[in-house]
């Protein structure tokens, strides 16, 4: 699988970045940080579908980025408030998705 790709660098970074502000400043401006996480991982999530359909070899950090994205729309859509330890969960999805190390798959957790 090599190195983390760039698409998921990129992405990921920014999406740990607006999860990160969310977990920080609460429910004020919550829908804005959770709405910039969730398109960061959009665009990560289709970035890769490009690099999948050029021919990289990249389908496990596919399945990887839509897991987690998965994982935050489901925070979206609560039945009694923003789901905070799927927030936190979703964070740290993240950061293993960057930390994969060179050679490796990233690991689901």
């Amino acid at each position: 699988m090599g190195e983390v790709p760039g698409i998921v660098e990129r992405h990921a970074g920014a999406a740990i970045a607006a999860l990160e502000a969310l977990l920080q400043g609460g429910a004020p401006t919550a829908t804005d940080h959770l709405a910039e996480a969730v398109q960061e991982l959009i665009r990560m999530r289709d970035g890769l579908i490009r690099e999948l359909r050029a021919g990289r070899d990249c389908g496990q950090w596919l399945r990887q980025a839509n897991s987690i994205l998965s994982s935050i729309l489901g925070t979206e859509f609560p039945i009694d408030g923003l789901q905070w330890n799927r927030v936190c969960r979703t964070r740290d999805a993240l950061r293993q998705l960057l930390s994969a190390p060179p050679g490796g798959a990233p690991q689901s957790g």
